[in-house]
């Protein structure tokens, strides 16, 4: 019995490989792309289904069903696939294009129709990672250019910039990572407050925004790196946790202002902060949490 189970398995395994043997040798279609693209660089998929296809001779999606040429964008050529990012949810792609007389730029463009819908243009901006924000309405890029560090509020309802703000220079080795596509320089947040200002956190600084015309409000700055920032609207304070820090930090977010009482000394050194869910703050330093 037990070797009739193990020929018939055997058999049963032969025939299912034979099938997906088959199946992998069927040809869907085929197209030669030397003609408009001469040499193909990469090949990918967008969000909606299309196959981008990049090369000496420009920019193409193709229909992934019939490998018909939906649209071919002539101008932007030799594109580099590191710098490629779908924008999750949407029909959209981002991709950094450097023209031989011109800056480097990041474009984003509609994959169902090649439409360029945003260009960074001659401001030597590379878009980086992003926030989509749909309860907002929009998504918050993150941008950098040699050395400086910046975001924008772009709109989900005309897909156009709203505003474009600066949170600072980038040194030493971030400068080099600012180089890779997704890379965040964002590292707590983006935050916002019950009057919908937009809190963001980097390694020593906390900037404040207004969320609806991008204005800088206040910019607050820690002497070493912060573990934690934590908005509890609640009372409406901004905790910040410094590294090695015996005191836990509370911050005015309409103004910025130290506001942190006296009580809040801690007995070790901060090693994170927590909100529970429920409107709490928990607390973890070297000496236990509270």
């Amino acid at each position: 019995m037990i070797m009739k189970n193990k020929s018939f398995w055997l058999f049963t395994a032969a025939i299912v490989l034979s099938c997906l043997k088959t199946y992998a040798q069927e040809k869907f279609w085929e197209v030669s792309l030397k003609e408009q693209l001469y040499n193909v660089s990469w090949i990918t998929q967008s969000n909606n289904g299309f196959i981008i296809a990049a090369g000496d001779k420009g920019l193409m999606a193709l229909d992934n069903n019939t490998g018909e040429i939906i649209w071919h964008n002539k101008e932007f050529k030799a594109i580099n696939k590191s710098t490629f990012l779908n924008i999750e949810g949407l029909p959209l792609f981002i991709f950094d294009y450097a023209p031989l007389a011109g800056k480097l730029r990041s474009v984003i463009i509609n994959a169902a129709n090649g439409d360029v819908v945003y260009n960074t243009k001659e401001g030597n901006f590379s878009i980086k990672t992003y926030h989509m924000m749909i309860d907002k309405g929009c998504i918050l890029f993150e941008l950098s250019s040699p050395g400086d560090r910046s975001l924008m509020k772009f709109s989900l309802q005309n897909w156009e910039e709203e505003w474009f703000a600066s949170v600072g220079k980038a040194k030493g080795l971030t400068t080099k990572l600012h180089n890779l596509k997704g890379y965040s320089f964002v590292n707590f947040g983006p935050t916002f407050t019950l009057d919908n200002k937009l809190i963001v956190g980097l390694t020593k600084q906390i900037f404040a925004f207004d969320f609806d015309t991008g204005n800088r409000l206040w910019n607050y700055e820690a002497d070493k790196n912060m573990r934690a920032v934590v908005y509890s609207d609640i009372n409406n304070s901004l905790y910040v946790g410094i590294r090695g820090s015996k005191k836990l930090t509370v911050l005015d977010p309409a103004e910025g202002n130290d506001i942190t009482p006296g009580k809040l000394k801690l007995k070790g050194t901060l090693l994170d902060i927590r909100d529970d869910g429920r409107g709490n703050m928990v607390l973890v330093e070297t000496e236990g949490f509270n």
